[in-house]
């Protein structure tokens, strides 16, 4: 059935209305989404999902440095001029680096996953590759509350998305005792989504860098605690 809509979508196109491949499209993806969520779709072999999320991770990574700008110059005064682009970098690459460690614990620590993770974790990894873009936006708008502001909100949503994704793990693996531990009451993603979005509220009135930094600063804290805890 999603086949034949992108096919009506495509004729539509051809000749009397040209976006309708795309709403088909559109709508065809939601029907997919609603067909393998009918039945009580569940697989037990996550490895070639977490190789998929290995690879994306990947991808982005290598995006991101190479839109770092190339210095003028051969001297370490052109070089320090791009300290804001490697600032951005730098937490980017953290970002993304706590990712991927959070998603290979978490994995590492369950058996089966189903369609609803697999959703959740899909739509953190679109908003994980929008970092590279917006990497570059702030880095060029250090100081705008805008740029900052949306670099921020994709750390939330990614924040969010992870808890919506431990939760559908966590009802699905009931038997798995490392991953109940892990996730006990999720403490770390409430800590940092709690220290972002102080970040994100005094960085939109006072400074707005202060929204990217505390991205990191989240992240490290939760660092900190996690090895004095160990």
């Amino acid at each position: 059935m999603p086949n034949i809509i992108i096919i009506i979508g495509m004729i539509f196109t051809c000749t009397i209305f040209i976006p309708a491949t795309y709403i088909a499209c559109l709508i065809a993806t939601l029907m997919w989404i609603i067909i393998v969520k009918m039945p009580n779709n569940m697989t037990e072999d996550k490895n070639r999902f977490e190789s998929l999320i290995d690879a994306i991770v990947a991808i982005i990574l290598t995006i991101i440095v190479l839109e770092i700008t190339m210095a003028n110059g051969g001297s370490i005064t052109d070089l320090l001029n791009l300290k804001v682009e490697f600032l951005a970098y730098i937490i980017s690459f953290i970002v993304c680096f706590n990712y991927w460690m959070y998603s290979n614990d978490l994995f590492n620590s369950v058996s089966r996953v189903n369609y609803n993770v697999i959703w959740s974790m899909g739509f953190s990894l679109f908003v994980l590759s929008l970092i590279p873009y917006f990497t570059q936006f702030v880095s060029e708008n250090f100081y705008s509350k805008v740029a900052q502001s949306i670099y921020g909100i994709i750390f939330i949503l990614i924040i969010i998305s992870w808890l919506i994704t431990a939760n559908n793990l966590k009802q699905i693996n009931s038997d798995s005792d490392n991953l109940q531990k892990m996730i006990k009451n999720n403490y770390p993603l409430y800590a940092m989504f709690i220290i972002v979005t102080i970040g994100f509220i005094i960085g939109c009135i006072f400074y707005p860098p202060l929204i990217m930094i505390s991205c990191l600063i989240s992240i490290v804290a939760i660092w900190c605690i996690n090895i004095i805890s160990n």
